[in-house]
């Protein structure tokens, strides 16, 4: 298993570090170098 830095605001990102098995960078997303990049929803506070 890779340690994979990751501060993006991704479902992937876990304490800091992608928690992906296998991950690619450099890829073509505006808001992100990561080609897995999928943005956390935001919670709804009631």
């Amino acid at each position: 298993m890779s340690l994979i830095p990751c501060t993006e605001s991704c479902v992937y990102q876990q304490d800091g570090n992608c928690n992906l098995e296998r991950a690619a960078s450099c890829g073509t997303a505006e808001s992100s170098q990561c080609v897995h990049y999928i943005e956390k929803q935001k919670s709804k506070a009631r």
